[in-house]
C-alpha cells in the first residue's frame, strides 16, 4: 500500500492506514466476498496469493476497508488507542478519564500535557485529518515477524 501511514502499534503487530479508491473498495470487497465462500483450502490459499500480489497484505488482516463515515464502535476500539487516567480535580476528589490518541501530535499522550480526544470518533477524526480525509481507506495489520 502507497501512502500509508502508521496508526499504532503492539507487542505482535503494526496497524497502518492508508486511502484508497471507490474501485479499490469494489476490487476488495470482491475478494473478501470470493475468500469467504470458498471451502477449499487450496482455493483461499490461491485468493490470498493473489491479493498480497496485489495489495502486498494478507487478506485475512483487513481491519476496516471502505467508506471512513461507516466505521463500528468495535473496529475503531481495535485500531484506536485509548488509556485510563485517574484525574485530580481538588484535594481528595478523583475521576477517572478515558483519553483517545491525537494524531497531530507525535508525543505520547497524557491530560494536561498533550492533546488527547473525548471518544474514539473523535480520535478517528483526527487520524483521518492527519491522511488528508479520504472519503475510503483500508486499515490492516502486519505482523511484526514478517509472516502475515
Amino acid at each position: 500500500m502507497k501512502d500509508k501511514f502508521k496508526v499504532k502499534e503492539d507487542s505482535t503487530y503494526e496497524y497502518f492506514i492508508a486511502p484508497i479508491t471507490i474501485d479499490d473498495v469494489m476490487v476488495i470487497d470482491s475478494y473478501i466476498s470470493t475468500y469467504k465462500l470458498k471451502r477449499m483450502i487450496n482455493s483461499k490459499l490461491e485468493i490470498i496469493s493473489q491479493f498480497k500480489n496485489l495489495y502486498g497484505i494478507h487478506i485475512e488482516n483487513i481491519i476496516i476497508c471502505g467508506d471512513v463515515n461507516i466505521v463500528t464502535h468495535h473496529r475503531l476500539k481495535t485500531v484506536i488507542e485509548s488509556k485510563t487516567f485517574i484525574h485530580k480535580l481538588g484535594e481528595g476528589i478523583n475521576t477517572i478519564i478515558t483519553a483517545y490518541k491525537c494524531f497531530n501530535t507525535n508525543s505520547d499522550y497524557r491530560i494536561g500535557i498533550t492533546p488527547i480526544h473525548s471518544d474514539s470518533l473523535s480520535s478517528w477524526q483526527c487520524l483521518l485529518n492527519k491522511i488528508s480525509n479520504p472519503k475510503f481507506t483500508i486499515v490492516y495489520k502486519i505482523e511484526k515477524n514478517g509472516k502475515k
